[in-house]
């Protein structure tokens, strides 16, 4: 049996094959630099949003329930954009969070994260990215209420109003019910 651990199988089926010797089982440790490179697809589309910053670097490995990838490092489970962004510039201020410039959660490109506070990250992503409300109203000064922390449009607003106090809506309300209750 060889004991180079290039030519090491770890499992076929359920058998092991080319097993290293007994007292050298176990993972072999690879640096976090390498396995960081193995997930990476450096081709990733430019960003619409921001073309300037280059190509994303997308994340081809675990992904957690949010979309952000995911690194174990020294056993721990780490976001892989963070990990990249510390490796590349350092530590990142306590009472900041990473905000991906290009939109994209599985973007790991450390130049394309910058440090901000938790409320800007929310302010520049998200529902404010939103300009129009589904029936195409634009989301202004004057057509908007914020209502419970959510924006409405008062175009649709009123329309609703206006079909809730129509007395054909309720004529044809309660047909609807009759005849379901039938």
């Amino acid at each position: 049996m060889t004991t180079n651990p290039d030519s090491w199988v770890m499992y076929e089926g359920r058998r092991l094959v080319n097993a290293p010797p007994k007292g050298q089982r176990g993972f072999i440790s690879i640096p976090p630099e390498e396995r960081f490179e193995s997930y990476v697809d450096r081709n990733g589309s430019i960003s619409a949003l921001v073309p300037g910053l280059g190509p994303c670097w997308l994340w081809r490995g675990q992904v957690n329930k949010s979309g952000y990838g995911v690194l174990s490092v020294g056993g721990r489970h780490r976001l892989a954009h963070r990990w990249a962004y510390e490796h590349r510039f350092g530590s990142i201020a306590k009472g900041l969070t990473l905000d991906h410039l290009c939109r994209t959660s599985i973007c790991v490109n450390p130049e394309h994260c910058e440090p901000v506070t938790a409320g800007v990250n929310v302010k520049r992503g998200g529902k404010s990215l939103i300009t129009h409300c589904p029936q195409g109203h634009p989301y202004d000064a004057a057509n908007t209420v914020v209502s419970r922390g959510r924006r409405h449009c008062r175009e649709c607003r009123k329309s609703a109003r206006h079909q809730r106090q129509n007395a054909d809506y309720w004529r044809a309300y309660r047909a609807r019910k009759r005849t379901a209750q039938a």
